[in-house]
C-alpha cells in the first residue's frame, strides 16, 4: 500500500537533509538507498505509474510500503483514495553509473 505525505509536512527535513517540497517527485521508503529512483505503478492500473527519487525514510504505518510526495500521488491518481495498492520497482541505485545516450 502506498500513501502520501500530509500537507502539514511541507518544509520538514527529510532523511537526505533537504526540506520536503510537495511539488517534487519524491518518496519515503524504508530500505531502498537514499537517492534511488523507483517506478511506482498502481496494481489495478499498471499503465498508471510515476518515477520518484527516495529522499526520506518511512512510511511509519503498518502495511504501507511507500509514502509519496503530493505531486507523485496526484500523477499516480491516488489523491482521492488516500492509499492504493502499488508495485514498486528499482530503476536506478545512486551508485549505478550514469549512462549518456547520444
Amino acid at each position: 500500500m502506498a500513501s502520501f505525505y500530509h500537507s502539514g509536512l511541507t518544509g520538514s527535513r527529510m532523511a537526505n537533509g533537504e526540506r520536503y517540497n510537495p511539488e517534487e517527485l519524491t518518496c519515503a521508503h524504508p530500505t531502498y538507498p537514499i537517492g534511488s529512483i523507483l517506478k511506482v505503478a498502481c496494481k489495478d492500473n499498471p499503465d498508471q505509474s510515476v518515477m520518484v527519487i527516495v529522499t526520506d525514510r518511512g512510511p511509519h504505518v503498518k502495511g504501507r510500503i511507500i509514502d509519496l510526495s503530493r505531486r507523485a500521488a496526484k500523477e499516480l491518481g491516488i489523491i482521492q483514495k488516500g492509499v492504493a495498492e502499488v508495485a514498486v520497482a528499482l530503476v536506478k541505485k545512486p551508485s549505478d553509473p550514469v549512462v549518456v545516450l547520444e
